[in-house]
C-alpha cells in the first residue's frame, strides 16, 4: 500500500516545549497508539470472522512501514532554526520545534498491507453493523498520527522504536491472548528499554551525548512502576470502545 497522506490542518496546534519533556510525551504516546492501533485491527478480524464465518487474523494485516501519514514536517534554512548537535546534552533544553529540519514522527509507525486489508474492508462493509467498519477507519487514524520532531531524533532514537514496535505487533496479535493486558506492557517496556539502552551506549561511545540525552527521555517512560497508570489510562479507552459497540471487553483486556 502506497503511503497515505493527509495535509496537516491550517487550524492544528503543535505541541512544543523543552525537547526532553516533548519526547517524554511522544514515548507514552507512542505506546498508546501502538496499542489502540493493534486492538482495532484484532477487533475488526473478530467481528468479521464472528458474523461472516472468516478466518481473518490481524497479524497478516501488518507491516513495518506506515502506509498512512498526517502531515509532513518542516524545513527552515539554518539561519532561522536551530541545527541539532548530537554532541550536546543540553539540546534536550531547546524547544522541539526550533529546529531547522523538522520531521512528522509517527506514533505507531505501522502499516496495513494492502491486499489483506482491502480484503478485510469488503467483508466489513458486507456486515449489518458499522462496528467494523469503523473500527478499521481507528486503525488508519492510529497508523498515521504524528507530531512534530526534530528529524534528527526521528531517524535517530524513534526508529529504534520503529523496529521493536513491528517485533512486538506481530507477537502480539498471532499469539491468541487479550490484545491488551500488564504483562504485555511490561514486555514493552523490557524490549523499547534493552533497544534503546543499547543504541545510548552506541551514542556515548561515539560521544554524540546530544543523541545520548535524547535517549534518556525516552527511557524515563519506559518504566514498570508506571504500568498500572498505562494499563488504566490505555485500557479506558480500549473498554469504553468495547462498550458502546456491545463487544466483550474480556476478549481484549488481558490482567
Amino acid at each position: 500500500m502506497a503511503r497515505k497522506k493527509t495535509t496537516r490542518s491550517a487550524t492544528a496546534a503543535n505541541r512544543t516545549g523543552e525537547l526532553g519533556t516533548v519526547l517524554q510525551f511522544h514515548a507514552y504516546e507512542r505506546i498508546r497508539h501502538l496499542f489502540l492501533f493493534l486492538f482495532a485491527v484484532d477487533a475488526a478480524c473478530k467481528l468479521v470472522n464472528a458474523e461472516a464465518n472468516t478466518s481473518y487474523k490481524g497479524g497478516t494485516m501488518v507491516q513495518e512501514a506506515a502506509t498512512h501519514q498526517v502531515d509532513s514536517g518542516l524545513r527552515e534554512s539554518d539561519q532561522i532554526k536551530d541545527v541539532f548537535d548530537d554532541d550536546d546534552s543540553n539540546v534536550v533544553k531547546l524547544q522541539s520545534s526550533a529546529f531547522n529540519r523538522i520531521d512528522a514522527a509517527h506514533f505507531c509507525n505501522l502499516g496495513l498491507k494492502s491486499v489483506p486489508w482491502s480484503n478485510l474492508t469488503s467483508a466489513a462493509e458486507g456486515l449489518k453493523e458499522d462496528n467494523a467498519v469503523e473500527l478499521m477507519e481507528y486503525a488508519e487514524i492510529f497508523t498515521g498520527n504524528t507530531m512534530w520532531l526534530p528529524q534528527r531524533v526521528n531517524i535517530g532514537p524513534d526508529r529504534i522504536v520503529d523496529q521493536q514496535h513491528y517485533a512486538l505487533a506481530k507477537k502480539f496479535l498471532d499469539d491468541g491472548n487479550p490484545i491488551f493486558s500488564k504483562a504485555r506492557l511490561r514486555a514493552y517496556n523490557s524490549a523499547a528499554k534493552n533497544a534503546m539502552n543499547d543504541y545510548k551506549v552506541k551514542a556515548l561511545s561515539a560521544k554524540k551525548y546530544g543523541i545520548a540525552a535524547c535517549c534518556d527521555s525516552y527511557l524515563s517512560v519506559y518504566s514498570d512502576s508506571q504500568v498500572d497508570n498505562y494499563y488504566r489510562w490505555i485500557g479506558e479507552n480500549i473498554y469504553s470502545e468495547c462498550s458502546a459497540r456491545k463487544m466483550k471487553p474480556e476478549d481484549y483486556l488481558g490482567g
